[in-house]
Parts: structure tokens; C-alpha cells; sequence
């Protein structure tokens, strides 16, 4: 199952919500369980945005339920409530977010290593949702910010054929090599080695030269295939559960069904609530079975009792 966006969809997310943040105003930020949400005031309307570090970012007219402001979100309203919005970017080929505000403000969604969002100002860290010591950097009040580990290769503008020793020197499958140490999107990765007749589980060493520039042709088509589709689709089990938020028809889900989108984002929002619903019912199943194991240990305690 599909548990946070790719990088390529995080790009696509991000070219859709231009046209509204840029020069729009901060008018709200909210605590919610889907993440950070801040309401936007465009010149038309207003937008609702979810931002959540473990890899979602979607615009919604979902009614969420707002929490409590923690400390974090109070710094943002702070700070961003009022201000206007001057960027919006995916600087790298990597699941890393940078919203600009006047006067030096940046937010920076770090949705890899396990995520964080960052306020700074003037590139000095104001408030971060998770605080931590890390061994090349601090996510500290009053430090530096300094940027994490960022995938550099780009597989729109560059060739694998070039990183070949790196490949084949990989103790990993193929496609686990391309996704740990090229951030190729999984589903990309495994489609690539479908349609190049080379099996997946194949190892990174055992990789021929023409394999790799084979991969590479495959997986710049599928690439620019998925910036460019305009519908997009849930994929769906057998027993009809979401397993994937997707821009293409892949092979490798073609045993599947599927549900159309014209809208990405729509698509992104939808799965999103899915996995949030399933969440919760795992919780309530979770205390049930905790609270079942209560009563059935009291149930032998008071048993023992009674038989002595």
C-alpha cells in the first residue's frame, strides 16, 4: 500500500497550488489530526491546504476537525498569519517543500527522514515541528538552518549510465537501489524493470551496462508520461481496499481495478481520508483487543480466587 506521495506527485501537488499561493495571505493555521492545515485568502477565494510531514500535501474542502494549537502551531500563526506568500517550489528531485513569505520567512516541509516542518526567517530556524539533534545538523531555535540529505540526481535531466559503479556496486535488488540511492519513485522503478524485461529482484551488481541505459530511457518516459496525464486514479484491491494514488495505468496494477480522477489533487485528497479512516479503526480495534485482554486476565484472577 501506497504510504506517502512521491516525489513526483509532491512536484505535480505543488505546479497545481501556484496559481493560488503566489500572492495570496496567511489568514489561519490549524492543529488537526490530518496535519497542519492553513487557510489561505486568494483574491477569488478562500483555500484550505493539508500539510503533513509524513508526505501529504493536498488542497481540501474536507471539514476537519480542528485540535487545541500546540506550541508549534501557535508560532506559526505568530509569524505567518498575514503574510503573504512570494514562492512556492520543489527545489530538488527530492520530497522537500519550500514556501517563501514576505520579509524572510520560509516554511520547509521535510517529508523524507522521517519528516519535519521548519519555520525560518533570514535562514535562521524559528520553531520546527520536531526539535532534534541530528549528526550533521541541529533542528534547534536560533541555529542555522541547514539542509538534509538531498537526492542530487534528477532522472528528468540526467543519466543513470553515469552513476553505473554506484549501481553495481549496490548489495540491493534493482529496484530498491534505484529508489534508496537515486529517489526513483518505487512504483516508477518497478514499472521500468516490467517493461525492460528485467526482473525486479535482480541484483544492483549483477546489472549490465545496456540494463541501466535501458532503465533509463524507460524510467525518463514513465517520468514525463506521469507529469503530463491528465486523469488519475485510485487503484483498488480485491476485497476493494486503496492501495495506491497514482498519475498513470501502470502494469503493474493491471489485475486491478481503478477509480478515475480528472483532478489529482481530488484523487490525493480521497486516498488521504482513506488511510486516516483505516487508521482509526485500527486504533478502536487495538483498544478493543486491549481492553478485552483486561476483563478476560481479571475474569482468570477472579477464577483462581473462587478455586482456592
Amino acid at each position: 500500500m501506497k504510504t506517502t506521495l512521491n516525489t513526483l506527485d509532491i512536484i505535480l501537488l505543488v505546479e497545481k497550488l501556484k496559481p493560488f499561493l503566489i500572492g495570496s495571505y496567511v489568514t489561519k493555521i490549524h492543529n488537526t489530526d490530518f496535519g497542519v492545515l492553513i487557510v489561505i485568502k486568494t483574491r477569488e477565494e478562500k483555500i484550505e491546504i493539508v500539510i503533513n510531514h509524513s508526505g501529504w500535501l493536498f488542497m481540501t474542502k474536507y471539514e476537519i476537525e480542528k485540535k487545541e494549537p500546540d506550541q508549534f502551531i501557535k508560532e506559526l500563526r505568530k509569524n505567518l498569519e498575514g503574510k503573504k506568500i512570494i514562492n512556492v517550489s520543489v527545489p530538488f528531485f527530492d520530497r522537500y517543500i519550500v514556501i517563501e513569505f514576505e520579509k524572510g520567512f520560509k516554511l520547509i516541509i521535510e517529508m523524507m527522514h522521517g519528516g519535519n516542518i521548519i519555520l525560518t526567517n533570514n535562514d535562521v530556524i524559528i520553531t520546527a515541528l520536531k526539535i532534534k539533534k541530528e549528526k550533521n545538523r541541529n533542528i534547534v531555535k536560533n541555529e542555522k538552518y541547514i539542509r538534509p540529505e538531498i537526492f542530487s540526481f534528477n532522472p528528468l535531466k540526467e543519466d543513470l549510465s553515469s552513476y553505473y559503479d554506484k549501481i553495481i556496486n549496490s548489495k540491493a535488488n534493482i529496484v530498491a537501489t534505484l529508489v534508496r540511492f537515486f529517489g526513483i519513485p518505487a512504483e516508477i522503478a518497478e514499472e521500468a524493470c516490467l517493461v525492460s524485461n528485467i526482473n525486479k529482484e535482480t541484483l544492483g551488481k549483477e546489472i549490465s551496462l545496456e540494463q541501466v541505459k535501458l532503465l533509463d530511457k524507460k524510467i525518463k518516459e514513465l517520468c514525463t508520461a506521469y507529469l503530463q496525464n491528465n486523469k488519475s486514479y485510485i487503484i483498488l484491491s480485491k476485497n476493494n481496499e486503496y492501495i495506491s494514488v497514482t498519475k498513470l495505468e501502470l502494469n503493474i496494477h493491471k489485475n486491478y481495478d481503478k477509480k478515475i480522477f480528472d483532478e489529482f489533487n481530488e484523487a490525493v485528497e480521497e486516498y488521504f481520508i482513506y488511510l486516516k479512516k483505516k487508521e482509526k479503526e485500527k486504533e478502536k480495534m487495538k483498544e478493543k483487543e486491549k481492553k478485552l485482554f483486561i476483563i478476560n486476565d481479571l475474569n482468570k484472577k477472579i477464577l483462581e480466587i473462587k478455586n482456592q
